[in-house]
């Protein structure tokens, strides 16, 4: 009976071990997909209870002028590469077919912060960027969910009424990281 006991006080040990390092697995791997060395900004000051900072998550944002502070050596002299980000949620169309996806405003850094690669097709270019052209490159799932096994490069979907040109599709990378491009 105490063999017993000793054997499933050890079992029961190294099963909450094995889950605590699956744990420090999974969480080490978000942090590493999005790199050790990438930080995000977020704007606001600091705020003063729950209300003030629902208000400031929501009203503030960073501007223009403040990504090009960034950018001066002399203000962040380690910096190497600096990428704006907007986000939101809406529903993509095309043709019959909707679906509900995470819209991602960013620059042609995307690819190389969140190390992506395009399956089809090609990533949009700083050109793009610059020119605000209505291009966009998605994710393999909304790839399925609005062109089926049909090529969706060169189509065009609608999103918030937006005609944009699907320029590529993301390689299906999973939701290993904090956020799913699929």
């Amino acid at each position: 009976m105490i063999i017993l006991g000793i054997v499933i006080g050890i079992t029961a040990i190294m099963m909450v071990m094995s889950l605590g390092q699956g744990a420090q697995n999974l969480i080490l791997s978000q942090v590493q997909s999005i790199g050790s060395k990438t930080i995000a900004i977020l704007p606001g000051r600091q705020p003063k209870g729950f209300t003030d900072s629902l208000a400031t998550m929501l009203g503030d944002s960073l501007k223009e002028k403040d990504v090009e502070a960034l950018k001066k050596k002399s203000n962040v002299p380690n910096l190497t590469k600096i990428m704006p980000l907007v986000y939101g949620s809406a529903s993509a169309t095309y043709r019959n077919n909707g679906y509900r996806l995470t819209i991602f405003g960013v620059s042609d850094l995307v690819a190389e912060i969140f190390d992506l690669e395009i399956e089809d097709g090609a990533f949009f270019n700083e050109e793009d960027v610059k020119g605000k052209a209505d291009v966009v490159a998605i994710g393999s799932k909304a790839k399925e969910e609005l062109f089926g096994s049909s090529d969706a490069v060169g189509q065009r979907i609608k999103i918030k009424e937006r005609n944009l040109r699907v320029v590529g599709v993301l390689k299906k990378k999973g939701s290993g990281s904090m956020i799913n491009f699929d």
